[in-house]
């Protein structure tokens, strides 16, 4: 298994859609699927895939932000895939795409609650709890 950095063709976002689909539904709709084509085309977002067996397993994306003070911040958004453990271990690799990027400042991932030992496990350590609620 590997996780490697996806090129931004239509095809490489065809073979995605399944992942794609759940992203948005995991974020309520905040990564939709037209949003990740127009900030990968404007190079503001990177796909990172854990592909097995030439299956994508897995999908995160990634993205900086840089702050007036020079702090560079590695994040990210999402992160989705089937069978965690199988492809959790990967997620290290997170850390030299921040690095390459020139991130200077500890790299940040929004989880659900359940991931938190797996990441705990690899090099994360929890420094933040967001919540949310219902505006029905």
């Amino acid at each position: 298994m590997l996780f490697s950095a996806l090129p931004t063709d239509e095809n490489i976002l065809e073979h995605l859609r399944p992942l794609l689909e759940r992203v948005e539904e995991t974020t309520h709709g905040e990564w939709c699927q037209s949003t990740i084509i127009e900030m990968i085309s404007a190079q503001k977002l990177s796909l990172l895939a854990a592909v097995k067996g030439g299956d994508m397993v897995a999908l995160a994306g990634l993205v900086t932000k840089e702050y007036r003070n020079g702090t560079k911040v590695g994040r990210i958004p999402f992160v989705v895939g089937q069978k965690r453990k199988d492809w959790i271990h990967l997620i290290v690799l997170t850390k030299k795409w921040m690095i390459d990027q020139g991130c200077n400042s500890p790299g940040v991932i929004e989880m659900r609650p359940g991931w938190e030992r797996d990441m705990k496990a690899h090099g994360f350590k929890v420094t933040h709890v967001v919540a949310e609620m219902e505006l029905s």
